[in-house]
């Protein structure tokens, strides 16, 4: 088997969906997954006959293949926008909806990463390809530079996933 499932009872979904504000109290059958890839034989059995419990909440788990779990749905919205330069907080700026400055701001709080890294500053310059993430807005990828306007702007195409 290439993976092990475990299926939640409603109360620890609901709990955890309470708590993180994201789930409907009306909402009647709800049902999670824990997918463990690359797992040893005699570990998923262990697993499937010992995994139990989530603190004092009672789940059931069974060994499935990776083929029959479905892959997570990503929602993303394009944004097309003109910005001045190629600079990361032009870039932030354009993706999320709020000012250079701000961008700025938030690049000096350490909220703002490049591909996963740190951003050194405003300054620094980003090419097609690039993620940009913050805590607490998400992911922004830049999916295409477009070339520049009869202005001097510079066209691009960014995806920002919710």
């Amino acid at each position: 088997p290439e993976c092990k499932t475990g299926n939640f009872t409603r109360e620890v979904v609901y709990l955890y969906a309470m708590e993180v504000g994201q789930l409907d109290a009306k909402e009647r059958k709800l049902r999670s997954r824990i997918v463990f890839k690359g797992f040893h034989l005699k570990m998923a059995e262990f697993l499937v006959t010992d995994f139990n419990k989530v603190g004092s909440i009672a789940i059931t788990c069974e060994i499935d293949d990776v083929a029959n779990i479905a892959p997570k749905e990503e929602r993303c919205k394009e944004i097309r926008a003109t910005v001045a330069s190629l600079r990361v907080d032009s870039i932030a700026a354009a993706g999320y909806g709020f000012s250079r400055s701000r961008a700025a701001a938030d690049i000096a709080a350490d909220k703002l990463k490049l591909n996963w890294q740190s951003v050194k500053g405003a300054s620094q310059t980003i090419k097609e390809g690039d993620v940009l993430s913050m805590r607490g807005r998400g992911r922004l990828e830049v999916a295409e530079v477009r070339g520049t306007t009869k202005k001097g702007r510079i066209g691009i195409v960014l995806k920002r996933y919710l």
